[in-house]
């Protein structure tokens, strides 16, 4: 996929799409906007894939790209005769998702910069640094005020997307409501990354210079993240747009709760929150169903499971029991499994050996 992704990005290089139509005097404002439309949506899409594989480089970080957003505009205002460009609608058009993606997408650092994070054991993740510059110019009324009041700091960031967009959304209206959703998932992940650039370590007992509150204000982005994610998978008026949450499986929010869980919160109303909505996201997604050899468990399960034991002990101390849950009890059964040691050599096999010929121990 990765591939086929950056060989899409380079053909799309090739075909110029990552210029401004000024470069192309003889192009018609139609074709000029779908190639917009059609540059911006490689952008979102390498971006994310870029994010799940780890790797730096993008089609932003890659290309030197003057193209404007798309303009905020129906696909009924688009007619390939036109002379002139249409006028873009000063309130929420068929474009309102596509547009809030790509600025979702280029909020963050367009030259990629990286920072080590790592999750509640320890393994280092690579994230992306959150950081904000002007989006490109546009005509279009909306893009138009970020290009000269688009701030520097996350929190106004946040600010200007929700009086731009997510005030503008009609939830009975299922685009809207999707991307009234999926924004607010979104900058909540932005508020846990940035939560996690601002911790020395990614460690919940080694938070540098953060306080109680920013913790709790952390807990609950994440707590929000996956009840977004929640209200997205049960909602029957947006069946038709879950497809594109297969690949925004809410994870930052499960490193930040778990590590909460198994070191601070290891009870109370909160705690016992936490737990229904994972639990409710598990079942949502069907991740019970697949198996434990989902990438997913393989690489998080361990945690999942250290947590609860910490809820476990903290209600015995109270004299309670809780009941375990079904992936929790999964995954104990296959982390049994996982950790299965290698049988050791035949009776009479000298064992692993160097080139020389002399014998190894067996790691078991």
């Amino acid at each position: 996929m990765h591939g086929l992704l950056g060989l899409a990005v380079r053909i799309a290089t090739r075909l110029g799409l990552h210029r401004h139509d000024s470069h192309f005097p003889s192009m018609t404002p139609f074709e000029a906007e779908l190639r917009r439309r059609l540059w911006w949506q490689i952008v979102i899409f390498d971006k994310r894939i870029a994010e799940i594989t780890g790797t730096a480089i993008t089609a932003l970080s890659s290309c030197v790209c003057d193209q404007i957003l798309p303009y905020n505009v129906n696909d009924a205002d688009l007619d390939p005769n036109a002379k002139d460009y249409p006028v873009p609608h000063p309130g929420p058009t068929e474009m309102l998702f596509c547009l809030t993606r790509v600025e979702l997408t280029v909020a963050a650092s367009p030259d990629s910069v990286r920072q080590t994070v790592t999750t509640p054991g320890g393994r280092p993740l690579h994230k992306p640094v959150v950081h904000y510059s002007p989006s490109p110019s546009s005509p279009d009324v909306v893009t138009h005020v970020a290009n000269t009041n688009l701030p520097a700091d996350l929190s106004n960031f946040c600010f200007r997307m929700e009086s731009l967009y997510l005030k503008q959304c009609d939830n009975k209206i299922p685009l809207h409501y999707f991307t009234f959703l999926m924004t607010q998932q979104a900058l909540c992940k932005l508020r846990i990354v940035d939560y996690l650039m601002r911790t020395t370590s990614g460690d919940p007992n080694n938070s540098g210079m953060l306080d109680e509150k920013e913790r709790d204000a952390y807990f609950m982005d994440a707590l929000h993240m996956v009840e977004y994610d929640n209200m997205i998978q049960s909602s029957t008026q947006l069946q038709g747009f879950r497809w594109y949450t297969y690949a925004h499986f809410p994870l930052p929010a499960y490193l930040c709760l778990v590590s909460e869980l198994r070191h601070r919160l290891t009870t109370g109303d909160l705690c016992e929150r936490a737990w229904e909505v994972m639990i409710e996201n598990h079942e949502r997604r069907g991740l019970t169903r697949r198996g434990m050899r989902n990438p997913l468990h393989i690489a998080f399960g361990k945690y999942l499971v250290k947590a609860w034991d910490a809820r476990e002990a903290a209600e015995l101390s109270l004299g309670r029991v809780v009941q375990t849950p079904k992936i929790v009890m999964m995954l104990r059964n296959a982390m049994a499994k996982w950790k299965r040691p290698a049988p050791g050599p035949a009776p009479g096999d000298p064992g692993p050996s160097t080139s020389a010929g002399r014998q190894v121990p067996v790691q078991q």
